[in-house]
């Protein structure tokens, strides 16, 4: 697959994890069979945007893409505190955690874009 085709699969996953998740807090616990469960405060909105992060470091890797050496960093280190944080996986999620997954996605979303 060449790299921009590889881009806008990226691209596709991204958006996805950004429009079709709703944002805001709910009161009540959500589960995966609880009606409008999508909502980017659960766990399962974090493993998906840490999918699409092992996939673009899994590419940079293999030199199938090439995003500049800072975003490369940022990527990295924030998908690796994503899946290595015990103390993320065992708390409640803040709109602070939302907030950061938002960043660093938009970082890529704007570079994949140009």
């Amino acid at each position: 697959m060449g790299q921009e085709a590889l881009k806008q699969e990226i691209v596709g996953g991204l958006r996805a994890a950004m429009t079709g998740w709703k944002n805001g807090i709910p009161k009540e616990v959500l589960y995966s069979t609880s009606p409008n469960s999508k909502y980017k405060v659960r766990k399962a909105w974090f493993a998906l945007v840490a999918g699409n992060l092992a996939d673009i470091i899994r590419n940079v890797l293999n030199e199938e893409l090439q995003i500049p050496e800072e975003l490369c960093a940022e990527v990295f280190a924030y998908h690796e505190a994503l899946v290595n944080d015990t103390e993320f996986k065992d708390r409640l999620t803040t709109q602070e955690d939302i907030d950061k997954a938002e960043v660093i996605i938009n970082k890529i979303l704007v570079e994949f874009e140009k």
